[in-house]
């Protein structure tokens, strides 16, 4: 390789290089930086020998790093001396590259090396260890000579040579592992070992380089970062990510007889808003202190996320075997305990899948069979968590939830399609002033085509809540009212859209934004639009609720406290917000008529809202008595099939047709 631009300096070439190799003592050591580029020597050297003779990069040499090194190099410049490329240990400057003139000088470098390096001939008895070497196995150079270094380390590492030799296709190429080395007195140690071998021109082996380097720092800050990626900081369990890729990594033996255990603590959030949520991180390290000590070593255990908890163990054999496991932590993780000096009675859910008992679908792979099990597993849970069980807390998937499984994943295709097909419209409930007129209708989803696999729309909510799906749901049912509400304005322009949002469409940041760009889309203004909240929803008392409530006053939506008289702190609500309208529950109206007690209390609520300057709207009137008493009492505004059920548009758009024209 040329490195000077000057003709008359490379005809100096052949004539200086060895004076100058011989005044500086036989040989130097030339630096790079990180960027493998040449930045000084030790001793210094000739402005001639710096910028003509050495690589002013190593790049040329290509695929050379430095977990490769040392390295021997044939340097053109260099013809007849020994160029050893190593790592310097600098941080600054980690390459080295020595050029030395004899078999002495390089036997010292090589003793100098921060790495242990030990040549062996074919019958692996070693000709050369530095002394670095002898140093790392906590020795002598004489305990290692001949074939002796070989029992200083594992066993397999021999084997694993002597196949690498044998192995011609790859035989040439550098073999690197790491090792375990445990010191006489039980310290531990891991190296990075590389293999070199070299062979004749009719492929005998002849001799061998081995190289070792102390890693063990690096390991132990390689450990610990993949440690604290892969596990819960406040249970020290696995977190979901680990967890998952652990199962799929295992063998498919230990696997196929798998037991999952899908663990969730009952009323935790009542735990973290009655005790704090110190006294909840308290409970979840209880739990997976439990979990812990229920298990294997070699068994798998996370917490998913929140209160979830999760447990994989291989090799389960039998029926008997997993009802034991399920007594067993069921009665761990269902008992009295006392944290804190506080005493609680802590309850868990438990569902529980064998992989021997589950459907596996042709052709999934691993990853779709863990997710297939954890789905069991949760469904078992859930089977829990909705009372289905009394004495027990768990429950292990059988044929029953197969079926039922069956059944769920039909009713979820059977939304999706709904949702993606724009399956969903809008029916309108007219709300009557006393005067008979229509004032103002509720809107009320509806399916265009009957479900299947769903009873009613409570059902459809409920199961789009475990699933997931109400976001889309409800902004699905959401555009559908606001666009079929735009249809009647056009024929009674003072018209007022009642209409209920869930507590989680208030909980999401944005839904502000979305119910105004939608009302702007349809024009729809946004002071004929009245939000119903219900108290139950108030009672999550969420900030983020509370603040939307007060965005959507600001600008200029109307709020409607629907179902007043069912929650617990009615009244504190009423003082809280500034409500348009006070929706009395059915259950008052409905019963107004059966017992003094139902007046009287009824007569308090209107009195209670009309203080307040709240329009009163009676839910639920069925009958002409219902109608005037509410009326007497002091009721504005009805609705309930006494005076019409639910419509579609159309109807409705009719029935405003036949009235007048209400300003």
């Amino acid at each position: 390789m040329d490195y000077t631009d000057s003709t008359h300096e490379r005809n100096l070439l052949s004539g200086n290089l060895h004076e100058l190799l011989v005044s500086l003592n036989d040989g130097f050591t030339a630096f790079y930086d990180k960027n493998k580029s040449l930045c000084k020597t030790s001793p210094p050297v000739s402005h001639f020998a710096f910028h003509a003779l050495l690589p002013h990069s190593l790049k040329v040499f290509e695929n050379i790093e430095l977990t490769d090194l040392p390295r021997v190099l044939d340097v053109q410049n260099f013809l007849g001396y020994h160029c050893v490329l190593s790592a310097s240990g600098s941080e600054q400057y980690p390459w080295a590259l020595s050029v030395i003139a004899d078999s002495k000088s390089i036997s010292k470098i090589a003793h100098d090396l921060p790495i242990g390096v030990i040549n062996v001939d074919s019958n692996w008895n070693a000709a050369f260890i530095n002394a670095r070497c002898a140093d790392m196995m906590k020795t002598s150079l004489d305990e290692l000579y001949g074939r002796k270094w070989i029992d200083y380390l594992p066993p397999s590492l021999a084997r694993e040579f002597r196949d690498h030799v044998s192995d011609t296709e790859n035989c040439r190429n550098l073999y690197k592992t790491r090792i375990e080395f445990v010191t006489p007195l039980g310290s531990i140690y891991i190296f990075s070992v590389q293999l070199a071998a070299y062979f004749d021109s009719r492929d005998n082996f002849i001799s061998a380089s081995v190289t070792l380097n102390d890693v063990t720092n690096e390991f132990r800050a390689e450990s610990k970062l993949q440690y604290m990626a892969d596990h819960d900081s406040l249970t020290e369990l696995f977190n979901r990510s680990a967890f998952i890729r652990k199962v799929e990594e295992m063998d498919a033996n230990r696997f196929s007889r798998s037991l999952f255990l899908f663990i969730d603590i009952d009323r935790f959030k009542e735990i973290n808003d009655t005790m704090g949520h110190k006294f909840g991180d308290l409970v979840l390290k209880f739990v997976g202190r439990k979990i812990s000590s229920a298990v294997r070593e070699n068994d798998l255990s996370a917490r998913f996320g929140g209160d979830e908890f999760v447990v994989c163990m291989s090799s389960i054999t039998s029926d008997r075997t997993v009802e034991g496991i399920a007594r067993k932590i069921d009665s761990l993780l269902n008992s009295t305990c006392v944290l804190d000096g506080r005493e609680i009675e802590l309850r868990c859910s438990i569902g529980i899948a064998w992989t021997p008992t589950i459907q596996f679908e042709e052709n999934q792979t691993r990853a779709e069979k863990v997710q297939a099990v954890l789905d069991a597993a949760d469904q078992g849970m859930y089977e829990v968590k909705r009372g289905a069980l009394t004495a027990e807390h768990f429950k292990i998937y059988d044929v029953n939830l197969r079926e039922q499984k069956k059944w769920l994943k039909n009713q979820k295709k059977e939304l999706q399609d709904v949702l993606s097909d724009d399956g969903l419209t809008c029916h309108f409930q007219p709300i009557y002033s006393v005067d008979g007129h229509i004032r103002s209708v509720e809107a009320l989803a509806r399916f265009k085509t009957p479900f299947q696999y769903f009873k009613g729309i409570e059902s459809v909510i409920s199961f789009a809540k475990r699933q997931n799906m109400e976001l889309a749901l409800f902004d699905n049912a959401l555009k559908e009212a606001l666009k079929g509400f735009a249809r009647l304005r056009e024929h009674q322009p003072a018209l007022t859209l009642n209409m209920n949002v869930d507590v989680s469409q208030l909980e999401e940041e944005n839904f502000n934004k979305v119910i105004t760009q939608l009302c702007m889309e349809f024009g729809v203004p946004l002071s004929s639009v009245c939000i119903e909240i219900t108290e139950m929803m108030l009672e999550r008392n969420s900030t983020r609720v509370q603040r939307q409530i007060k965005q959507l006053q600001r600008r200029g939506f109307l709020i409607s406290m629907d179902d007043f008289g069912t929650g617990f702190s009615s009244f504190k609500r009423l003082m809280n917000y500034d409500f348009n309208e006070l929706k009395i529950d059915r259950y008052f109206v409905q019963n107004v008529s059966t017992n003094d007690k139902y007046k009287k209390t009824l007569t308090a609520m209107i009195a209670m809202g009309k203080s307040l300057n709240l329009q009163i709207l009676a839910e639920g009137v069925e009958t002409e008595e219902q109608f005037q008493l509410c009326r007497n009492l002091g009721a504005q505004l009805f609705q309930g099939f006494y005076f019409s059920k639910p419509q579609d548009s159309d109807t409705l758009i009719k029935m405003l047709n036949s009235q007048p024209c209400v300003t």
